[in-house]
């Protein structure tokens, strides 16, 4: 398979050009790395301020001010807003916002914590490629990183202050950091602190934790042995010292990372938890039903990756078992899919797309590159196969601009041709959108009506944000309650079915919208006017 997207080499080349060949040739991943991570900087000013973002703004400016101020007394203070989350996802938001906004004001505010996703984009594009490299090339893994960056809704988190993000670029270092330390034990203990930092951004590094876990002890499964006797040779005692670095390791790395849980550690741990499986279920429209069912992580994959990605990713993973390099196949596709596993099983809160499971799509995306190699690596004529890389590197291309380039920057709407895009995903009872970004494209009519009073019962607490800046006028009448509508002018409704009421599904069916905005043929925000009791 290597073979397949590797150029020959012919021909004898001079000593500088071998030079800067060879340069290429190592630190490539570097390369690719940098240029998708400041890719990212151009982008992140063009989105609309998302859902979560004025929470994490907050949060991350107190525990950056915390630095500036240590003191143990001042823990609470400083850390208890957003406790439900660690802090990882924020810090370096708040550390960015101090450089970029405070210091060099370069950015706006909100957009200096964004530039955080450059960073991330770095790590975890770096991290994949040099996953991929040493077993299917650079070809291989140069198309499972670029197609990683270029799922639309993948993007789009990648733009945003949050922190699923974060998660999904933590969770790929440490699963390569990992992977190393299967053959050089020397990197466990890497390997241990990426995943205490996993922990450290949201609850669903457990999850990596306990399957990078389970498939450490499966493969030593026969040197159990050495807990309860002494080492006898090199390998038991690089399992041993692996073994008690991976499960001390991490949850060490989780309770010094987080300042919050110093003043009462069990107490708050336990507190955390009971957030986190208490979490209220959030209603999502799924199918016609204000209802998510156990398949809608499988049936939000299938929908929302590009058919150019998806096709040859159901491919690699339904080899994954055969053919050269399973063991890293088959360790894709465990990563793959246990995102998915867990909302589908282990949680009722399934809403927001696939934001909840978004660690998946790298290790998926890795097995759509590994089935693209594989498939041109059947082709035995160096002709012909060049042809099938070319013919789909043109139809990826393709598929990234009705994708998303067309999507931009609303590509959290993106729903592909199997269901006819987003409209066609809208007729068929899917939410159209979830995280208050098409609000961005309704400011400019609504700072021209700014003597209206406006009915918001949908996301209203992202206008705060906008005011602040300089947006909207701080003046700005905002009404959040529906049972106040007598008192609005306009009704500006977010198409989130899920949380629709009669009254909103009464406007968005009956009503004509006075103004919209939206994307690929679909209405994002429409505004309505509203009517009295008389009308």
């Amino acid at each position: 398979m290597r073979e397949a997207f590797e150029a020959p080499q012919n021909g004898q080349m001079s000593p500088v050009r071998s030079h800067c060949a060879a340069l290429l040739e190592r630190h490539c991943g570097w390369l690719i790395a940098l240029v998708l991570g400041m890719a990212v900087l151009f982008t992140i000013g063009d989105f609309g301020i998302t859902w979560d973002e004025p929470v994490r703004h907050f949060s991350g400016v107190m525990h950056g001010m915390w630095f500036r101020d240590l003191s143990l007394s001042r823990i609470d203070y400083y850390w208890q807003p957003d406790h439900e989350h660690p802090p990882m996802g924020t810090l370096l938001g708040g550390f960015t916002r101090y450089l970029v906004f405070r210091k060099l004001g370069l950015m706006n505010d909100l957009t200096a914590c964004r530039v955080q996703s450059a960073l991330f984009v770095f790590a975890l594009t770096l991290a994949l490629f040099s996953l991929l490299r040493p077993a299917f090339g650079r070809g291989v893994a140069l198309l499972a990183v670029v197609a990683t960056f270029c799922l639309p809704r993948m993007f789009f988190d990648a733009n945003l202050y949050s922190l699923d993000y974060p998660l999904t670029a933590i969770s790929v270092a440490a699963v390569w950091a990992f992977w190393k330390a299967l053959e050089r034990p020397r990197w466990m203990p890497a390997a241990a602190v990426l995943i205490g930092l996993a922990l450290l951004t949201k609850v669903n590094g457990f999850f990596l934790y306990f399957t990078l876990y389970a498939w450490f002890v499966a493969r030593h499964r026969r040197n159990w042995g050495a807990l309860l006797r002494r080492p006898a040779t090199d390998a038991e005692r690089a399992w041993r010292s692996g073994w008690l670095t991976l499960t001390l390791l991490p949850p060490l790395v989780y309770l010094l990372g987080w300042p919050w849980l110093w003043p009462h550690p069990l107490a708050r741990l336990a507190e955390y938890f009971q957030l986190q499986f208490g979490h209220a279920v959030i209603p999502t429209y799924y199918m016609g039903r204000t209802q998510a069912p156990w398949h809608y992580p499988f049936v939000m994959t299938l929908l929302t990756v590009p058919l150019a990605i998806l096709v040859p990713m159901l491919t690699g993973m339904v080899r994954a078992p055969f053919g050269s390099h399973r063991a890293l196949k088959l360790f894709l596709l465990l990563n793959g899919l246990v995102p998915l596993a867990v909302l589908a099983f282990l949680t009722p809160c399934r809403y927001d797309g696939v934001r909840l499971f978004l660690p998946a799509f790298p290790f998926l995306c890795a097995l759509s590159a590994v089935g693209i190699g594989e498939l041109a690596g059947l082709i035995r004529r160096r002709g012909p196969r060049l042809a099938f890389v070319g013919a789909y590197a043109c139809l990826f291309l393709i598929s990234v601009w009705f994708s998303l380039v067309r999507y931009h920057p609303h590509q959290a709407s993106y729903y592909n041709e199997l269901i006819g895009g987003v409209r066609g995903a809208t007729r068929a009872g899917f939410e159209t959108t979830y995280w208050c970004d098409g609000f961005r494209d309704v400011l400019d009519w609504m700072n021209h009506h700014r003597d209206s009073v406006f009915l918001i019962p949908i996301g209203a607490h992202v206008f705060d944000r906008y005011a602040d800046l300089g947006m909207t006028p701080q003046n700005l009448r905002i009404l959040t309650d529906s049972a106040a509508s007598g008192s609005a002018d306009y009704l500006v409704l977010q198409m989130r079915q899920g949380l629709f009421s009669a009254v909103l599904w009464r406007y968005c069916r009956e009503e004509q919208p006075v103004f919209s905005c939206g994307v690929a043929g679909a209405p994002l925000v429409n505004v309505y006017r509203v009517k009295r009791p008389a009308e």
